[in-house]
């Protein structure tokens, strides 16, 4: 195997992973369950809060993070 050429086929077959959902931004405060997690994130532009969300009438499954920006 030459490590130098560019790979042009999947590393792997017949996993499909689910497509990453697109984040909409606006979300009340009641369609949030509860807030299972949060983190500060360090950034080059300074410390950024998250929160991972359970939505109502949703599963663990899509649990997302959202920032603080986001929360407000």
């Amino acid at each position: 195997m030459d490590l130098t050429e560019p790979i042009h086929e999947p590393l792997f077959e017949g996993l499909h992973l689910r497509s990453i959902p697109t984040i909409n931004v606006s979300f009340t405060a009641e369609q949030i369950d509860n807030i299972k997690n949060d983190q500060i994130i360090s950034t080059r532009n300074g410390d950024c809060r998250r929160y991972l969300v359970r939505w109502k009438d949703h599963l663990e499954f899509d649990d997302i993070w959202i920032t603080r920006e986001n929360m407000q």
